[in-house]
């Protein structure tokens, strides 16, 4: 690709030589739907820093714009309620799914106890800690006591 007088990606010719080269990682398309930060910092940008900057904060902020390209094919109105109607619906669906999973850990923790609930795990870890010192000042402890009979021997 290159970059026209006018700010606009066009295609380049094959034998031009590239100024900046950006190399995607083998799961960009899966990366650019569910975390495109993810995308953008696995990236390799190799050349003109300054450009590769550029270009990394152009495609950093860059979003489409659904519902102007909707207006041009079925109308300003259309386009706005179809882009409300499919925001609301993915709420929906995102909501469905947290319900989803909230109750079925509730019923994996408590009522089939296959996993610890939260709570346990946490006095269970403040319980190895408390040991884990009590041992330790054990040990010195005993350690004093040996030091303290090789003096005496």
């Amino acid at each position: 690709m290159k970059i026209s007088a006018s700010g606009m990606l066009e295609v380049a010719d094959a034998t031009a030589a590239a100024t900046v080269s950006i190399v995607l990682p083998d799961d960009a398309p899966v990366r650019a739907l569910t975390d495109r930060s993810a995308l953008f910092s696995a990236a390799t940008v190799a050349g003109s820093a300054e450009l590769a900057e550029t270009l990394g904060f152009v495609f950093r902020n860059l979003r489409w714009d659904a519902e102007h390209d909707l207006a041009q094919l079925l109308g300003d109105v259309l386009a706005r309620r179809g882009v409300r109607l499919a925001s609301e619906l993915a709420r929906w669906q995102a909501s469905g799914a947290r319900n989803v999973a909230a109750n079925l850990s509730e019923y994996l923790t408590e009522e089939q106890a296959v996993v610890a609930p939260r709570r346990l795990i946490e006095s269970f870890c403040g319980e190895v800690d408390v040991i884990r010192d009590d041992l330790a000042r054990f040990e010195k402890r005993v350690e004093r006591l040996l030091a303290a009979a090789r003096q005496v021997t």
